[in-house]
C-alpha cells in the first residue's frame, strides 16, 4: 500500500465579499468576546443602514471606534447601503469547538429577495477573531445558493466518534502533540513507525511533509471532525489557528490485513477563514454519521 502526502500553502488573510475578496492585515483584527452578540449586532446596524456603527462594532475589541478592519468591513457591505433591509432571523449557527464559529442570518432587501449573510468566526490563542463576512442573494424560494456555501460547516459533522480510544486515536494524538510541542522529528517517527514498510523514498517525504510545517505557529490545534466509515476507514480533521492563517491538517487511516495504517497526510493553510475545498476532496467528513 502506498503513502499519499499532499501539502498545499495558501496564506493570504482575506475579507470575502460575495465572491470577491477584500484584503486586510491579520495584525488588524479585532478580538470578539462573543461571536453570536457581534454578529447580531452587524445585523441590526445593517437594518438601520448605519455603516458608521458597523465600523464601531467591528473595531470595538481595540477599544477604538475606527481601525482599518472596520472599514474593511464596511466597505464590503456598501453595496447595500440605500436598500431597505428587513431582518429575518438567524439562520444557522455551527461550531467546531474551540476553532470554527459560522453565524447565519437571513434578511429581505427591498421587501423581496433573500439576502444570507455569512460571519465566520476562528479562535485563536488570545480569542474569537472575526475572520470572514460572506454574503449573496438566493431565489424567491430563499434557498441558499450553492456557491455561498463552500468553504463553510454546513454538512460536516463535528468530532463524534463516540467509544473508548484506540490505538489510532493514540498515534493521531501523538502526531499532534508534536506538533503542539514542535517536536517535528518525534511526529515524523511516529509516522514511520506505523507505516514500518515505508521504503527510503517515502520516509523521506514523511520527513519533508513536517519539516514544511516548521514554518508555522502550531501552538493552538484543535480536533474538529473525526469520522470512521464502516471500520474501513478513518480521518481525523485538526485545525491550528493563528492570528495570521489558520493550518488545517488531515490524516486518513486505511485497515490493511486487521491493522490501521496511514496513508494520507495532508496540510493546507488559509487565511481567509474558510476551510479548503482541497481538503475535503475523497473525504468521508461530509457523509452522514452511521
Amino acid at each position: 500500500m502506498s503513502l499519499r502526502i499532499i501539502s498545499r500553502i495558501l496564506l493570504p488573510l482575506a475579507l470575502l465579499l460575495g465572491l470577491a475578496t477584500r484584503p486586510a492585515a491579520a495584525q488588524e483584527i479585532p478580538l470578539v468576546s462573543d461571536p453570536e452578540i457581534q454578529a447580531r449586532d452587524y445585523v441590526a446596524a445593517l437594518t438601520r443602514q448605519d455603516f458608521d456603527g458597523v465600523v464601531r462594532i467591528a473595531c470595538a475589541g481595540k477599544g477604538t471606534p475606527d481601525c482599518a478592519f472596520g472599514r474593511a468591513v464596511r466597505d464590503a457591505l456598501i453595496p447595500l447601503k440605500g436598500h431597505k433591509l428587513i431582518e429575518v432571523g438567524k439562520a444557522l449557527d455551527l461550531s467546531f469547538p474551540e476553532a470554527i464559529r459560522e453565524i447565519y442570518y437571513a434578511v429581505r432587501i427591498d421587501n423581496s429577495t433573500p439576502v444570507y449573510i455569512r460571519f465566520t468566526y476562528q479562535m485563536s490563542d488570545d480569542g474569537w477573531r472575526h475572520r470572514t463576512l460572506r454574503y449573496a442573494s438566493g431565489s424567491s424560494g430563499a434557498i441558499f445558493p450553492t456557491a455561498f456555501l463552500e468553504g463553510s460547516l454546513v454538512g460536516l459533522t463535528g468530532a463524534n466518534r463516540a467509544g473508548p480510544a484506540t490505538a489510532v486515536d493514540e498515534l493521531s494524538e501523538k502526531i499532534i502533540a508534536g506538533l503542539t510541542k514542535r517536536d517535528f522529528e518525534g511526529a515524523a517517527a511516529a509516522v514511520r513507525q506505523n507505516m514500518s514498510n515505508l521504503d527510503d523514498t517515502w520516509k523521506r517525504s514523511v520527513d519533508t511533509f513536517f519539516g514544511q510545517l516548521k514554518a508555522y505557529d502550531l501552538s493552538h490545534i484543535r480536533k474538529i471532525i473525526d469520522k470512521e466509515m464502516g471500520g474501513f476507514r478513518q480521518q481525523f480533521f485538526y485545525a491550528a489557528v493563528t492570528e495570521q492563517n489558520t493550518m488545517f491538517i488531515r490524516l486518513t487511516y486505511v485497515e490493511v490485513y486487521g491493522q490501521w495504517r496511514i496513508n494520507d497526510l495532508q496540510f493546507i493553510g488559509e487565511g481567509n477563514g474558510m476551510i479548503p475545498t482541497d481538503i475535503l476532496t475523497n473525504t468521508i467528513a461530509t457523509l452522514p454519521n452511521g
